[in-house]
């Protein structure tokens, strides 16, 4: 979309606006949680309300007040100076700025403005390349309004005064501990995956969604493309489909392409059955044709291909889903279909968790000791237990053994 042309035809016309807010007022607002957040590639201006949200009162401090509703954007680190910026005329309320990085249950602060230009907000940063940024859009004094969001970067590279780097689940010699993948790896361990965590060991899934209600011809072909930003080493690739109404189902052929890699993922199985949703899984059963056949499943069809032919590839960039009809008589809709991308990662330690302080593989009140003594005294816990890993004590994840992992270890002992 022409995003001056957007803003030129919303200052020209106060239908324009109101006509505008009208669609936004009454829904649900889909990125009115940090969880999901809306990613933006750089630069892009991209108009938003907080008319509907939810007050995150929950989050740590950024200077700011919060105690407005607020809506999340997120974007990549480019190594440079990143902008973040409300300042436009038609911004109608007082905002504030707040920018985060880390991930949505650790968040860091990075910094937060409200009125650099009038009543309205900036936020610059040195960025590092790469990490995630996650920018929540909120107000002063309870209120909420409309605004248009300016995101930019400028530059040379420059050296950032934070380190918001990726970090994730590092297994060291059966211990799991948080640390960013430069360290996992230099002390020879295996690391989990950007934002894994120690309790399930694995990598953080990343899903993606299209809805294009596209009708399937008979004997035709529709095509829908969903475009990933986020870059990273593909480790498993699951796709959802959802073509609820079409008839026969042994009429289709679903090929799906990445790069210059095109392969079956369906190829005219089951019959006379009727509707398909499914998400084909390598790790799936076998399919059980129904009407309608859904459920997790291998990818089927004597031509079909594994979804690991995938595998170590970059995630970005179009992945596009063809539905051809190869019969007649019969016809539906691809109503909507998703990736879910995941990338590699070790499998879960074997033994040790975070709060397994005396690494006996389970965390209970015997690691009261060992946790207060690596609190105290780090050299003293490194000779007491030498087989253990003290970042095991590291329970709120933020990369410090302090007094604040206290209250989460105590909530980890009483099952919270």
């Amino acid at each position: 979309m022409n995003t001056n042309f957007l803003r030129s035809w919303f200052a020209r016309t106060a239908a324009g606006m109101a006509a505008c807010c009208g669609l936004l007022a009454g829904r649900a607002l889909g990125n009115d949680a940090c969880g999901n957040a809306v990613l933006r590639p750089v630069p892009v201006t991209v108009f938003g309300s907080t008319t509907g949200a939810t007050v995150d009162v929950e989050l740590p401090g950024c200077g700011d007040a919060i105690s407005s509703p607020g809506v999340w954007y997120r974007v990549i680190g480019t190594g440079t100076t990143m902008t973040a910026a409300t300042c436009d005329p038609l911004t109608n309320y007082d905002t504030i700025v707040s920018v985060y990085c880390g991930s949505c249950t650790t968040l860091s602060c990075v910094g937060s403005n409200d009125n650099f230009c009038g009543q309205q907000s900036s936020v610059s940063w040195c960025s590092v390349a790469g990490a995630n940024y996650y920018i929540l859009v909120h107000g002063a004094n309870g209120e909420s309004g409309n605004f248009f969001l300016h995101l930019d970067e400028s530059g040379p590279p420059c050296t950032p005064s934070q380190s918001c780097a990726s970090y994730g689940a590092c297994c060291i010699a059966g211990a799991c501990s948080i640390r960013t993948p430069a360290s996992c790896l230099s002390l020879g361990g295996a690391y989990g995956g950007d934002y894994s965590n120690c309790d399930a060991g694995g990598p953080t899934e990343f899903d993606y969604s299209a809805t294009p209600n596209a009708p399937i011809g008979d004997l035709a072909s529709v095509d829908s493309t969903i475009l990933v930003l986020d870059s990273f080493t593909v480790g498993d690739v699951n796709v959802i489909v959802n073509i609820p109404d079409h008839t026969y189902i042994g009429d289709l052929v679903l090929l799906l392409q990445h790069e210059a890699s095109q392969f079956s993922i369906w190829w005219r199985y089951c019959s006379f059955q009727d509707g398909l949703d499914i998400e084909l899984d390598d790790e799936g059963a076998f399919p059980v044709c129904s009407s309608p056949t859904i459920g997790n499943m291998k990818t089927a069809g004597f031509f079909s291909r594994l979804l690991a032919e995938f595998d170590g590839g970059n995630s970005a960039g179009g992945w596009t889903l063809t539905v051809s009809d190869a019969a007649s008589g019969d016809t539906g809709t691809l109503v909507s279909w998703g990736l879910r991308l995941r990338p590699p990662g070790a499998q879960a330690c074997d033994t040790y968790a975070v709060g397994d302080l005396n690494c006996d593989g389970a965390v209970n009140i015997l690691d009261i000791n060992p946790f207060t003594l690596a609190l105290a005294d780090p050299a003293g816990y490194a000779a007491t237990f030498p087989s253990c890993d003290i970042n095991l004590a590291d329970i709120n994840g933020d990369h410090s053994i302090d007094i604040l992992d206290i209250n989460p270890f105590v909530a980890l002992l009483s099952g919270g």
